[in-house]
């Protein structure tokens, strides 16, 4: 039966090639077609790789600073100045302090100095020192805004107020002195001309004993620095508001 079946086929299969070679050419085409598509992934991959350098160049060229050639750069350095023989040059000199000029040259009559203290808005501090450098006190001014005329304190009737004595150009004034405590003698006076009121205080040096602990400046002193024209100017537009120091009569 088998013999007769090939038999059969034989006219069929006449001039065919053989099964064996047409599987061979179907690996071998896959093949082929594996390998072209192998080549063409990794030229693209060469193409992409290849345009991200030239960005990466073309950015950067943007990025950096442009060189000028070496002919055409200026020098960035000045030429070093030239150091002469002259005199050098005084720095300047701090702020004049108006109120202490007008203090200093007062206690500078008794031997004393005043040192730069402590200020603020309408008031002054200065700490006191003899010619041995030993504190010899304070001397205290502000000077404050007076709505209408001024009640001048008497600390023994609170509700009255003293009668207070006039300068030649028209400044108002009170002497308010107290050397009874040894430890705290206090010379002091208020002025006051055209609503404003001035008060300055020259107190010792507490605990040192009645004859050191003597005020910088005496009650005259202090009246004539309190009524001196000048002192009213030097503080120009202050005032004193919140924060300003005690005084042993208060300004009302």
């Amino acid at each position: 039966m088998n013999v007769r079946l090939s038999e059969l086929l034989e006219p069929v299969l006449a001039g065919e090639p053989p099964l064996a070679d047409e599987v061979d050419a179907v690996f071998r085409r896959a093949d082929r077609l594996h390998r072209r598509r192998t080549r063409m992934l990794l030229a693209s991959g060469a193409v992409a790789v290849a345009a991200v350098v030239a960005a990466g160049f073309v950015l950067t060229s943007a990025l950096l600073p442009r060189r000028e050639p070496a002919d055409r750069v200026a020098p960035s350095m000045a030429a070093p100045p030239i150091i002469t023989a002259s005199a050098p040059t005084p720095s300047p000199s701090p702020t004049r302090d108006s109120v202490r000029a007008v203090v200093g040259p007062a206690v500078g009559e008794r031997g004393m100095h005043v040192l730069a203290g402590e200020l603020g808005d309408g008031w002054r501090e200065y700490p006191v020192r003899d010619a041995d450098g030993i504190r010899r006190g304070i001397v205290r001014v502000a000077i404050y805004r007076v709505e209408g005329d001024l009640c001048f304190p008497v600390l023994a009737a609170p509700s009255r107020c003293a009668r207070a004595e006039r300068t030649s150009s028209g400044i108002d004034y009170v002497r308010y002195d107290d050397e009874h405590d040894p430890d705290r003698q206090v010379h002091q006076t208020i002025a006051h001309r055209d609503g404003r009121a001035l008060a300055v205080m020259a107190a010792g040096e507490r605990d040192i004993g009645a004859k050191r602990g003597k005020p910088a400046l005496t009650g005259k002193q202090v009246e004539r620095v309190a009524t001196d024209e000048r002192l009213f100017d030097a503080f120009a537009a202050e005032h004193c508001g919140d924060g300003c120091p005690d005084f042993a009569v208060p300004v009302p």
